[in-house]
């Protein structure tokens, strides 16, 4: 796990990292939130795993927002916000630069944004 200076957790936040979770810097994670980059189980077809742990990687200046889920596989870049109770996985990963996102399937709420606190 790698996290980034002056990034921020809330209470209850949950980080599962069994390969890679990487959080950049100045990144703010909101409360009731889980990031985790394993399903803690592996799905066999054929006789082979069709699930393998992924790396989540969040860029530096990114806001999670409460009660959101962050899976496997997903990479956030810079200045993103991830609207709270959203579902953020690598399926739906085709998220750009400083977007609000939310949502399962995720979907872009506004663009070229900025965020402080």
């Amino acid at each position: 796990m790698i996290i980034g200076a002056n990034t921020r957790f809330m209470g209850e936040t949950h980080i599962v990292a069994a390969k890679l979770v990487s959080i950049g810097r100045n990144c703010a994670v909101s409360w009731n939130t889980q990031i985790m980059d394993t399903d803690f189980h592996h799905i066999l077809l054929n006789g082979e795993c069709v699930n393998d742990n992924a790396d989540v990687v969040i860029g530096d200046h990114v806001w999670v927002g409460s009660h959101s889920l962050v899976l496997k596989g997903t990479v956030i870049p810079e200045g993103v916000v991830v609207a709270a109770g959203s579902v953020i996985n690598h399926k739906d990963n085709v998220i750009q630069p400083r977007t609000i996102i939310t949502g399962l399937p995720n979907k872009v709420l506004k663009e070229n944004i900025d965020w402080k606190m």
